[in-house]
């Protein structure tokens, strides 16, 4: 599984245009993949090993990052009946 991550990841790094927005998105995504995990920013937070939410707070409400292409990177690696939101866009895997 985490081959595949860090797969996913690697596809993700054009998506973001500075080092620690994409440090961000992957921390976000790791967060939203594992299971039990409420998509709050808190608990994404406490789950990556993060003490406070505000720098995926900053990723998903200030950063400038390309939420479509980040979609389509997801839309292409997840399997079938697979959702995942991302920002502000939630995408739905059939």
């Amino acid at each position: 599984m985490e081959a595949v991550f860090a797969e996913l990841a690697a596809d993700l790094a054009p998506v973001y245009r500075r080092r620690d927005l994409r440090a961000n998105g992957v921390f976000y995504l790791r967060g939203l993949l594992m299971p039990g995990v409420v998509g709050s920013c808190w608990s994404i937070a406490e789950a990556v090993g993060l003490d406070r939410p505000y720098r995926l707070h900053h990723l998903l409400e200030r950063a400038r990052w390309e939420e479509d292409a980040a979609r389509d990177v997801v839309r292409a690696a997840g399997p079938p009946n697979f959702s995942i939101t991302i920002g502000r866009i939630t995408v739905l895997l059939k």
